[in-house]
């Protein structure tokens, strides 16, 4: 099984003083990501859960929507390519990366809108934040992942670490369509800043609810108002900022 770390020897320093210390630094991989052989991105992430991201991915992307758009997926030395039933069409030109400025385009689609129902409690909220902190053994031990969860309230579901945010919701989200799960009465937790991209992501899935212990952009603001999505960030201790569709927090 491949390691999200790796140890170092290093020099630390405080207060003018050296010392010799081991150190956990997080690996880094390149992962091409293919649909029906074609390279659509080489992703540098971590490099556990591969088959997860590269699904993922191409959730994101529009090259699949189900399991069953899926034939086959093989998984090489350092790549993922995932075979499809229909004639996808894709070719090298159409290559694309995790944060690849399509958020207006499918933005537009009528499908994009979240009907959910869906209430939770702040405290609720405050709990599945510190729950998710205490689960993010990575960044614990490195200082170099972001987290991404689907939790229900009162639960965890589906946890995952990356390098990189995109990748960690793309994991967790591609576990979710291997194994059939319906997402769309579940919250996404994640650790990073919430931009436009990464509430496309929630906004193609219809979760209603979507949480970070950071900040949004205004793009980010803009698509959580538009797709009916409840966007809660600065989720710390005892606070959080609702930044649409506050009426689910009851």
């Amino acid at each position: 099984m491949a390691e999200n770390s790796r140890c170092y020897s290093i020099v630390k320093m405080t207060d003018g003083v050296k010392q010799d210390v081991e150190a956990s630094i997080v690996v880094e991989y390149s992962l091409s990501v293919r649909v029906n052989g074609v390279e659509m991105a080489v992703l540098s992430c971590s490099p556990t859960d591969v088959e997860y991201l590269a699904v993922g991915f191409a959730r994101s992307q529009g090259f699949i929507d189900r399991k069953s758009d899926i034939k086959d997926i093989v998984i090489g030395e350092a790549s993922v390519d995932i075979l499809t039933n229909s004639e996808t069409a894709v070719s090298p030109g159409m290559m694309v990366t995790s944060s690849n400025g399509r958020s207006s385009r499918l933005l537009n689609a009528p499908k994009m809108k979240c009907e959910s129902s869906l209430t939770v409690r702040s405290v609720d909220v405050y709990r599945l934040m510190e729950s998710f902190e205490e689960y993010s053994r990575n960044f614990v031990k490195t200082g170099g992942v972001h987290s991404a969860a689907l939790c229900e309230s009162d639960r965890m579901v589906l946890f995952n670490e990356d390098i990189g945010r995109h990748n960690a919701i793309d994991k967790v989200f591609g576990r979710c369509l291997l194994e059939e799960r319906n997402v769309e009465e579940l919250l996404l937790v994640t650790s990073g800043r919430v931009s436009s991209d990464i509430m496309m992501k929630a906004a193609i899935r219809r979760v209603p609810v979507v949480i970070s212990r950071n900040s949004p952009t205004d793009l980010g603001v803009e698509i959580a108002d538009k797709t009916g999505i409840t966007l809660l960030g600065f989720v710390r201790g005892n606070n959080m900022n609702a930044y649409t569709h506050a009426w689910r927090v009851v």
